[in-house]
């Protein structure tokens, strides 16, 4: 666990593509496990995806938004200072 924090912590970009693969194969799984249940409940497969992929599509802009401009934004005072201070 502890070496799962650490590279969430770390800008390590191994972890966004392990995080791609691991989703991507579970949609994959999923799909092809339920896709008779996904016809009967939306009635087809293209409007099951014109209502998830939006959401997908959300969370995945959402995470890279976290993980990229968040850590970038509350550090750029503190280049700033040391711009400064030099």
């Amino acid at each position: 666990m502890k070496k799962i924090i650490n590279l969430i912590k770390s800008d390590n970009i191994y972890l966004l593509v392990i995080i791609h693969v691991i989703i991507t194969f579970a949609l994959i799984l999923f799909i092809s496990l339920k896709y008779d249940w996904i016809v009967e409940q939306f009635g087809s497969y293209t409007l099951f995806a014109v209502w998830f992929v939006p959401i997908g599509g959300f969370i995945n802009g959402g995470y890279y938004f976290i993980v990229d401009y968040l850590p970038w934004y509350f550090s750029r005072n503190k280049e700033i200072e040391d711009n400064i201070n030099e």
